[in-house]
């Protein structure tokens, strides 16, 4: 994305700069405007059980350090156990490591896992760890990157998740 964003012929060194300038900023301000879907909290606390830690996990590609950050923020400590960013050693989605990581951290089998995601990183991190997947077009993706993509559910929004939820779960 910062190649992309930089001057056409910009050096490795000049990308590299803007790079730990947008990370410094962004892990100083992420949270600031940053928001929990709507029905994500009823939802989280719906699904959750008396585990301890949650066996509820985060695996996203945004950076670990602000992925933290953000958990924190919204308390989702309550709900989600583990959060792996994309910039571990695990590596990002749709690399199906990070999914195959909270699995084991789970103790679930691939039968026992659901992807909830809003993108097509997300359906391939599914596929590819062989987990069933619900696609949330209410989410942060562009819903247009969904169209013509296989998925098991797919939803409007998390409202909609939590209606459908019993249908998944006897899935």
């Amino acid at each position: 994305m910062i190649a992309r964003l930089v001057p056409a012929g910009s050096s490795d060194q000049e990308i590299d700069r803007v790079w730990t300038t947008f990370r410094e900023v962004y892990e100083n301000h992420c949270a600031d405007s940053s928001y929990l879907l709507p029905g994500v909290e009823r939802f989280l606390e719906a699904r959750s059980s008396k585990d301890d830690p949650p066996r509820q996990a985060i695996l996203t590609n945004k950076p670990q350090s602000p992925s933290d950050l953000l958990a924190r923020r919204f308390r989702l400590d309550r709900w989600i156990g583990k959060v792996i960013g994309g910039d571990t050693p695990l590596g990002r989605k749709p690399d199906p490591a990070g999914m195959g990581h909270l699995m084991e951290w789970a103790q679930a089998t691939a039968a026992e896992t659901l992807m909830i995601g809003d993108g097509p990183a997300d359906l391939e991190v599914a596929r590819r760890a062989g987990v069933r997947c619900v696609l949330v077009e209410g989410g942060y993706g562009d819903v247009r990157e969904l169209e013509g993509l296989p998925w098991d559910w797919k939803v409007a929004d998390f409202m909609e998740l939590a209606e459908l939820w019993a249908e998944i779960e006897a899935a």
